[in-house]
């Protein structure tokens, strides 16, 4: 299956900066996670240097958890409603 980085990130990239050390990253996603498994995929390829260290969403029923448990990354759901305000949310 060809790597579509097209959606990562916009304006559209061609080329990947190297870090030293690795970005730690936490990943925010509410839906399927197609783009939280494409930076996995590109992590795992090292053709981007990232560990990412949690995965954050709003939605506890997000395919994304799954995936996170998948690959043993810690996921957190922040729901709206536990917060006294949209603000501090």
């Amino acid at each position: 299956m060809a790597l579509d980085t097209k959606y990562l990130i916009s304006p559209e990239i061609s080329n990947f900066h190297k870090f030293r050390p690795k970005l730690r990253i936490a990943i925010l996603a509410s839906g399927e996670g197609s783009n939280f498994l494409n930076l996995l995929k590109l992590s795992f390829k090292k053709e981007l240097d990232i560990e990412i260290k949690i995965l954050i969403t709003n939605n506890g029923e997000a395919g994304c958890i799954k995936k996170a448990e998948n690959f043993n990354i810690p996921y957190l759901v922040l729901k709206e409603k536990n917060f006294i305000s949209k603000e501090i949310y």
